[in-house]
């Protein structure tokens, strides 16, 4: 209502805006690597709970220098929809022996966000000395 008492109502352009929809983030945990070898390892992550954007692409991440790595370091790639909370693994080979490496599991989303399970250490093996016998000095076997 005007200043006149007029009812004719004047509008200004119409705007359309949406709220955020409140976001849970996904979580994941590395599991210790295992079948350690000279040059491989046996990576596993697991995802145990999928948070509120779609599961993109995940995978492992590593370095030899960076105790927390990203994926903007080394990294492995799988693509598509993780459905529900669960185990994924990879064999990761290429290694170099006897080597420290920092592993860690992630999760990409389609919201654009990348989340990381803790840091786990990966050394490779040597060759070497499997056995060790040691001599008595009498010829006897033990």
């Amino acid at each position: 209502i005007n200043s006149l008492g007029a009812t004719n109502a004047g509008y200004s352009n119409e705007l359309t805006f949406k709220t955020k929809v409140p976001t849970t983030s996904p979580k994941i945990t590395t599991i210790a690597p295992s079948n350690i070898t000279e040059t491989s390892a046996r990576l596993q992550g697991n995802l145990t709970e999928l948070g509120s954007s779609p599961i993109i692409q995940y995978g492992f991440c590593w370095s030899t220098v960076i105790a927390e790595p990203t994926i903007d370091d080394s990294k492995t790639i799988a693509r598509g929809a993780l459905a529900s909370p669960q185990i994924f693994e990879y064999l990761l080979t290429g290694l170099t022996k006897g080597t420290n490496y920092y592993i860690r599991a992630y999760v990409s989303t389609l919201d654009r966000n990348t989340y990381y399970g803790e840091t786990k250490e990966l050394i490779t093996t040597e060759p070497g000395l499997q056995v060790y016998y040691p001599f008595n000095s009498n010829f006897i076997d033990m």
